[in-house]
């Protein structure tokens, strides 16, 4: 057969010698004959542009097929009846995210995977949190917790362009139209002769294997399906389940990852798949290729009352239904290219030791040396970045909680103070958007050093509970956020983000936790192990050439229990009990506590014998001083407070939706992490007015469900009661900087007029002599509903129906009589006289309203 992939000409693959020739004429005979043989095949530069057969599409279809209720959810609020008042906000019970790491990204072009595969996983959050002993879906037959992925064929159109399908049957057709007339206007043998002679060669090749085996596509691979998952593939509507087989050789189409393990209750033990992403067949490289992922739950049901607090005395809870469906949640771009960016990551534990004291207010850490080399014959990395979580589960115990992520925050003079409010630890959203947060040796906060350049001995003296130990080695704990799922997130750049080819970089992080949340058995020494995650990237070039390469290490460890000894103590603690073992020198009174990780009203950290505050001059959150050895004070010496620095470059963060924190650093949200500033107090106003570069951003709305139109860009067929999800991918163009105004730098109303406004035209609909119109002028559809009722006008529309993340995320808007009028939530969201219940049509403006720029 012939290789569907390959349109190069059959003659053109023969050598000189043994091309076939039309006839042995002259050149002009030959010309003529040759004009005659265009014009002949003619059809064949239109083959893609004609309608598919449909019977011939039909028959290409799996034998055994499955039905779309068997397969899909079944329960939702409308079967269940459940009143709008009573409809649960399940956004608060799962963060999905698809996870890519392994090859470089761009972010122009994507994914790098040419003679590779980018590893792909999916998250939920930190479910033991997030359900608290609870379980998603369930609830009742047909109440099910489904994966969506859109991952397509593709083939090449009339143009020459790469064109995409997400039905198999589709494909295979289009593969065999266009072997057909690259065969006809190559001059094959035996090669079609008109359109009719094709089509009908092409839909018995189309049946045969072996026509696509090589073709065109992007595909998913694993060597199992998911333990605890089924995975199934669309067709026009019902669905083929695929095996193990079936992945290894790759899968593509669209996909649909079921959970049914445990009678459909996806808790917080629940497997979530993982796969690689990558090609099948010769796709030309230059042309990303998307692949969309999504989910559907529509039930949660919380922890039974055994499984929740001993004092909790409710009834076995009933499960809460909402709709929480998103065709389109997310996407990445393949790109069939190679790029060298890469590097090596470790992430090793050195250290877990735990005090046993009687009260159980122990504190231990559990410290990483965390390595970043780059191979000597790749390029230089730019910049490197960090993401850690310590994962608690659903009791709040074996991680570490926000309480002790953000205990201490990063004042305006670059000083740690404690982050509380209230006499308890500041953890909402608006304090994880304002802040950074650092770690204070013995009382809160993860401790993260530079310590490239250290030796081992050197590194080995750091005790992360005595802020000396640091001091010594001219270290400070550097900064860092702390995501919606407890991640905390850092990224170094310029002489402290550089590393070149054959070298490398090392960071210590040491991450607090408290004696009661480990596990320790009744007999034994050994904990029962915790979880640590660590997200590792490095970037390199600068700005939109930057190409970011990141890969995910995960730890597990046990704590070694100790007896309560100095090692657990703080600074002040160590000389408190020093002056206590002195009889005639009675110890200094403990000074009053300060607020943060040891307040009373909540779990101590720190070990309560003795109980001695440390010293008022806190730990700065200064950049850590230069990491050259030949810089640094010996360890031996007396260590004066490092000299005044020039200010390093901003902190940088990384570009996201402002509103949704990232599962790790390289996610869909993230477009890839990369490193853009994001330090809001070094921004200043602009100085002068010019217009922006047409290409800072091009908006476009990808569109999830609904059925392509074939041979039309962007369009897609839907029924009166089907409903298609859009995704607007604003695809910058730029790496650095931003767009508008932080309301914390210039205030609300600055940041308004100078929020970036998307404007949105959902046509209404109505019928004339001429056929269909569509209009975004009310007034002219409402005057055409009432014109000649042999049009059959019944107001017919496209509508929006905005998300809970579109209204938490931009103010709706029209323009009436000229002036811009904006919506409150509320009034978009009134029952009776809001514009959300019967969906949005017209113009509209979507003004961003995210706290950061």
């Amino acid at each position: 057969m012939f290789d569907a992939t390959a349109l190069t000409s059959y003659a053109d693959e023969l050598a000189d010698d043994s091309t076939p020739m039309a006839n042995t004429a002259g050149e002009g005979d030959e010309g003529t004959d040759r004009a005659a043989g265009a014009q002949k095949n003619a059809w064949a530069a239109t083959v893609q542009a004609q309608e598919l057969d449909e019977k011939v599409l039909a028959s290409l279809k799996p034998a055994k097929l499955t039905a779309a209720a068997e397969v899909l959810p079944q329960i939702t609020t409308t079967t269940e009846g459940v009143k709008k008042k009573d409809v649960a906000d399940l956004t608060s019970r799962v963060r999905p995210n698809l996870v890519a790491s392994g090859v470089p990204y761009g972010a122009a072009e994507g994914l790098f995977v040419k003679g590779s595969r980018a590893k792909a996983s999916f998250e939920l959050g930190n479910l033991a949190a997030l359900l608290k002993g609870g379980y998603l879906a369930g609830s009742k037959p047909g109440d099910r917790f489904v994966l969506t992925l859109d991952v397509p064929y593709l083939y090449t159109d009339d143009e020459g362009n790469l064109a995409t399908t997400s039905s198999q049957e589709e494909w295979k057709l289009r593969c065999a139209l266009a072997d057909q007339a690259s065969r006809a206007t190559s001059g094959a043998e035996g090669a079609p002769a008109s359109l009719a002679a094709a089509q009908e060669a092409a839909a018995k090749a189309a049946a045969d294997p072996s026509t696509t085996e090589r073709a065109m596509r992007a595909a998913l691979f694993a060597n199992e399906i998911p333990a605890g998952w089924s995975l199934w593939q669309e067709h026009d509507g019902s669905y083929v389940q695929l095996t193990a087989g079936d992945l290894k050789k790759g899968v593509s189409g669209r996909l649909v990852l079921r959970y049914d393990a445990n009678g459909g209750k996806l808790d917080a033990s629940a497997e979530l798949p993982a796969f690689e992403m990558g090609f099948v067949g010769g796709v030309p490289s230059g042309t990303p290729v998307s692949i969309y992922y999504g989910y559907e739950v529509h039930s949660f049901t919380a922890a039974a009352p055994a499984a929740r607090e001993a004092d909790d005395k409710a009834e076995a809870p009933k499960a809460v239904y909402g709709d929480l469906k998103r065709g389109a949640a997310g996407s990445y771009a393949l790109v069939n290219e190679r790029n060298d960016a890469t590097a090596k990551f470790s992430a090793t534990a050195t250290s877990a030791a735990m005090p046993r004291t009687s009260a159980g207010d122990g504190i231990g850490y559990l410290t990483h040396l965390v390595r970043y080399e780059v191979p000597q014959n790749a390029p230089n990395a730019t910049a490197f970045a960090l993401g850690a979580a310590f994962p608690v589960n659903a009791a709040g115990a074996m991680g570490v909680p926000a309480e002790v992520l953000m205990a201490y925050k990063v004042d305006k003079d670059g000083k740690a103070e404690a982050n509380t409010t209230e006499d308890a630890v500041d953890t909402s959203n608006e304090a994880r958007k304002e802040n950074t947060f650092v770690g204070v040796p013995g009382k809160g906060g993860v401790i993260v050093l530079d310590v490239t350049g250290l030796t081992d001995e050197q590194i080995a003296s750091i005790n992360p509970a005595k802020a000396s130990t640091l001091k010594a080695l001219r270290r400070e704990p550097i900064p860092y956020t702390v995501t919606a799922d407890d991640r905390i997130q850092l990224a170094r750049t310029g002489k402290d983000g550089a590393i070149d080819a054959g070298e490398s970089r090392t960071l210590y992080v040491a991450a607090p936790f408290a004696e009661k949340a480990v596990a320790f058995p009744k007999e034994g020494d050994t904990s029962d192990a915790v979880t640590a995650v660590f997200d590792v990237q490095v970037a390199t070039g600068q700005g939109a050439a930057s190409v970011v390469y990141a890969e995910c290490v995960e730890t597990s460890t046990a704590f070694t229990a100790k007896e309560m000894g100095l090692e657990f103590m703080t600074d002040a603690q160590e000389k408190a009990q020093e002056e206590a073992e002195k009889p005639t020198e009675p110890a200094e009174p403990a000074e009053p506590e300060t607020p943060g990780l040891l307040t009373e009203s909540r779990d101590p950290l720190t070990p309560a014998d003795p109980n001695v505050q440390e010293p008022a001059d806190e730990p700065t959150a200064e950049p850590a001083p230069s990491d050259d050895p030949s810089t640094d004070e010996p360890a031996n010496e007396p260590a004066d407070e490092p000299a005044a620095e020039e200010a390093d470059e901003p902190a940088p963060g990384y570009r996201e939706h402002p509103e949704m924190a990232p599962t790790l650093l390289l996610t869909a949200q993230a477009g890839a992490a990369l490193f853009t500033n994001q330090r809001r107090a070094m921004a200043t106003p602009f100085s002068t007015v010019e217009m922006l570069a047409d290409n800072y951003l091009d908006p476009n709305l990808h569109v999830g469900g609904g059925t392509p139109v074939d041979g039309q860009l962007n369009t897609y067929m839907i029924k009166t009661s089907e409903q298609v999800w859009l995704t607007l991918q604003p695809n910058y163009r730029y790496a650095d900087g931003f767009m508008g105004r932080s309301y914390e730098l210039f205030g609300l109303e600055e940041a308004r007029d100078n929020a970036v406004i998307f404007r949105l035209d959902i046509p209404y609909l109505y019928f004339n002599q001429k056929g269909s119109v569509e209009t975004i002028d009310a007034a002219e559809w409402e005057k055409n509903q009432l014109e000649g009722m042999k049009f059959k006008n019944d107001h017919q529309r496209l509508a929006y129906f905005p998300n809970t993340d579109a209204l938490n995320s931009y103010d709706f808007g029209q323009k009436i009589n000229g002036e811009m009028r904006w919506y409150t939530t509320e009034e978009m969201t009134d029952p009776e006289n809001g514009s959300l219940a019967a969906g949005l049509s017209g113009t509209w403006y979507m003004r961003y309203k995210g706290k950061s720029s």
